[in-house]
């Protein structure tokens, strides 16, 4: 037993001692191959040494090549004559925005393919150009651009002038799918969330006589209309800040409104054992959204259900059924943002590939965070890892715009969703509902939380859920302001 440990032991140090000669011998290769004076490389730290070189590279840990700082018309070049990964594509199509103007990209593009006569490069460049129509085909001939469409329109002629069948193919068929047709994605077929309508228990528009899957799928049918219809221009420069997202503030003023709705649908039942069920119902409709990867509209429930005017309703949380009590719980953990949403982030890279609504406070914190430290454009040079971290974010809620929902749409029940929740409430009216249907001698509770909701950062679970607290005890204040 001991000697087979001993030679295991030998063996991987010798396979990782092998890589790591391996990865220096790429790293000489390429200095060699890229300095073709005998004069040493200048620091790789030194953006301004680093004009007369094509660019700085670095090295993954497969020994890939990567672009790291390069000047713009550099970036272009080396994607037009090697082999890029499409997640890099994508990220320079969808984040070039935010240094240099879409027209003069364009330009680039276009000048490097009537400059050479490779073939490999000619290919690069048309599909380059075709995956920026399937991206952003709108921005092509709208009046944000400008001469964008124009220009686009001017290449393809030149390309039928001199012959270039092939490549103008390419280019037909992309502007007649994406520009011409626009189709609208068809509904998956055989979807796993595919099934027939839950029609209601009882007659009438009362929110308990719809099943809680349903209302789910429906309101979950609702969302995705207005996520898919973001614009993801307006991610860019902080736009949503300065009031210039119509299609983000849109979407974030639906997301209020329902939070508001979800906590209002509450407080305005007087019978307590009657608030109990709606207290209930709202939690399983929150787990059955997360079930469908709904996270946009469970966060609004998250978010309603922390309000201090519904944590004081201790009476009406203590009637809850266990195992609604463990779901309760369940949400909370998926959804706390402690660690900087550590457990929803580990929740949503389970579904890579199925419909998903993101939590569009989450990514929009994200895309903030990349957007206000050192620029991606530094001195002249782009910090591609920058851009790449940029466009991945912005490149997944593409994708995730482009998977649809399978549900059967259920008008009614829509209807009476977007009735109730078009309504204007105010946190002063909810806090009024609150203390009419559950006094407390609490006075203080009640102002401190008026027009504030409860402290973001709390790991939400009532504290006469908790084992080390007593049945009858209120939130602290710590955990209310």
């Amino acid at each position: 037993g001991l000697e087979a440990i001993k030679i295991r032991r030998k063996r991987l140090s010798f396979r990782y001692s092998s890589h790591d000669k391996q990865k220096r011998k790429y790293r000489r290769s390429y200095e060699v191959s890229t300095n073709s004076s005998t004069e040493p490389l200048p620091p790789r730290d030194n953006l301004e040494d680093q004009a007369n070189l094509n660019g700085q590279y670095d090295y993954t840990k497969t020994g890939r090549k990567v672009l790291v700082y390069a000047t713009l018309p550099n970036v272009v070049q080396e994607f037009v004559t090697v082999t890029q990964d499409q997640d890099d594509i994508h990220s320079l199509l969808l984040v070039h925005s935010h240094f240099i103007d879409s027209l003069e990209l364009l330009k680039l593009f276009i000048n490097t393919y009537k400059n050479t006569d490779d073939q490999n490069t000619h290919w690069r460049t048309i599909t380059i150009l075709r995956k920026w129509l399937e991206l952003s085909s709108v921005s092509f001939f709208d009046d944000k651009e400008g001469d964008l469409g124009y220009h686009f329109l001017e290449f393809r002629q030149y390309l039928e002038s001199v012959g270039h069948h092939s490549s103008l193919d390419i280019l037909d068929s992309a502007i007649q799918t994406y520009i011409i047709d626009n189709p609208i994605p068809d509904v998956l077929e055989n979807c796993e969330y595919a099934s027939d309508i839950i029609l209601k228990k009882k007659k009438g528009t009362d929110f308990l006589s719809y099943d809680p899957i349903e209302i789910s799928r429906q309101i979950t049918l609702i969302d995705f209309e207005i996520f898919a219809e973001i614009d993801l221009r307006e991610l860019l420069n902080t736009s949503w800040i300065n009031g210039d997202a119509p299609t983000i503030l849109a979407s974030g003023n639906f997301h209020n409104k329902l939070s508001y709705f979800w906590a209002e649908n509450i407080l305005r039942i007087e019978n307590m054992k009657v608030r109990a069920k709606y207290l209930g119902h709202t939690i399983k409709i929150a787990h059955e959204l997360l079930q469908i990867n709904s996270f946009n509209i469970s966060m609004t429930i998250y978010l309603a259900l922390n309000f201090g005017n519904i944590v004081r309703l201790t009476q009406t949380w203590k009637l809850l059924k266990s195992k609604t009590v463990s779901m309760w719980k369940s949400i909370s953990f998926t959804l706390n943002p402690r660690n900087n949403f550590m457990a929803y982030r580990e929740r949503e890279s389970q579904v890579p590939h199925e419909p998903m609504i993101p939590c569009q406070e989450v990514f929009l914190k994200d895309i903030l965070y990349y957007s206000e430290c050192e620029g991606i454009l530094v001195d002249g040079f782009i910090d591609m890892k920058k851009l790449n971290k940029l466009g991945y974010i912005i490149n997944n809620i593409w994708k995730t715009q482009k998977r649809k929902y399978s549900f059967l749409p259920y008008f009614e029940l829509q209807q009476y969703l977007k009735e109730n929740v078009s309504q204007e409430w105010t946190m002063e009216h909810l806090d009024d509902l609150s203390h009419h249907i559950e006094t407390s001698k609490d006075l203080k509770l009640v102002q401190m939380n008026r027009g504030h909701t409860r402290k973001f950062e709390d790991h939400i679970i009532p504290r006469f859920f908790r084992k080390t607290k007593s049945k009858g005890s209120l939130p602290s204040k710590a955990n209310t302001e």
